[in-house]
């Protein structure tokens, strides 16, 4: 079991070495809230993330959700599109990326609507290579979500009850915040306190030689010397990472690849697996529901 803390703006500027010194094993860091708009951006993100790794903590990272539609404005799509484009901000990877599920105003959605928002996003978000989960009060997932569902497909569990006794819910967790009065050393005021059951850290890796790449191809780890510094520093294999570039980069002649949909694949499984996305491969066979797909469908992936 390992002690960790989660915070947002609302713990000011942390000083993360003395965070560390008293015995803080972990930190889940809130990213923004809400729609994909900068000023819901959280103010101290990169801040609490290089204190992190300045410091050796590992770190999570999670977005508060306020959802009630798919699409537009206040919609699980646009809170996807704001987790994603603070992810990109980002040179080493946080050990899960949590949709944080408890806003008032979302009840009204009821159980199968806010059970599917909650896998919509871990699906994109595991699509491009991160750990995914959820994170709600012991009400709402006994509520709200099919926790027992969630669960089934991988994704992490982080289960709020402020109390002695441990959450009672429909499934295994992998985080229980227990308290929201802590007291730590380098943070003013009062601060969320965790258990980590689960070897989540232990699952940390670094990103794939291909994953790499197309950041590198989108522009993210910087042009020339300062590109092999950035990768290098990072605990990349440069020329690794330049060789797949140029073949990526390289006229494309390939034929097209399809594969045999097995029963208990998601598509999310189906994109890490070949290198793509979920949108992608929607985009290619026509999928309206990512979440509607069958065993012996046959799916373009390449």
């Amino acid at each position: 079991m390992k002690k960790g803390i989660d915070v947002s703006s609302h713990q000011g500027t942390i000083n993360w070495q003395k965070v560390k010194q008293a015995g803080i094993e972990f930190a889940i860091i809130r990213l923004g809230y809400g729609d994909n708009i900068e000023r819901q951006d959280d103010t101290q993100f990169l801040n609490n993330v290089n204190g992190c790794i300045a410091n050796n903590i590992p770190f999570g990272v999670y977005i508060y959700s306020y959802a009630t539609s798919i699409n537009g404005n206040a919609s699980i799509q646009s809170e996807i599109e704001h987790t994603k484009r603070q992810l990109n901000k980002l040179n080493k990877k946080p050990f899960c990326v949590y949709i944080d599920m408890e806003d008032k105003s979302a009840e009204k959605l009821g159980k199968n609507m806010l059970t599917y928002y909650a896998e919509q996003f871990c699906v994109e978000i595991s699509s491009l290579g991160y750990k995914a989960g959820v994170y709600a009060n012991q009400y709402w997932f006994n509520t709200f979500l099919n926790v027992s569902q969630i669960a089934s497909y991988g994704y992490s569990i982080w289960c709020a009850k402020y109390s002695d006794s441990k959450p009672n819910i429909s499934s295994n967790y992998d985080i229980w915040q227990y308290s929201d009065k802590g007291r730590i050393d380098g943070i003013n005021g009062n601060v969320d306190m965790n258990y980590m059951y689960a070897n989540l850290i232990g699952e940390e890796s670094k990103k794939s030689i291909l994953e790499l790449a197309n950041e590198v191809i989108a522009g993210k780890w910087g042009n020339g010397v300062d590109r092999k510094n950035r990768l290098t520093n990072a605990g990349y294999n440069y020329a690794e990472v330049q060789a797949e570039v140029n073949k990526l980069l390289a006229p494309n002649v390939q034929p097209k690849v399809y594969y045999t949909i097995q029963r208990g694949d998601t598509l999310g499984k189906i994109a890490k697996k070949y290198g793509t996305t979920v949108s992608q491969l929607a985009k290619w066979n026509n999928i309206k529901n990512v979440n509607l797909i069958y065993a012996g469908q046959k799916i373009r992936v390449k």
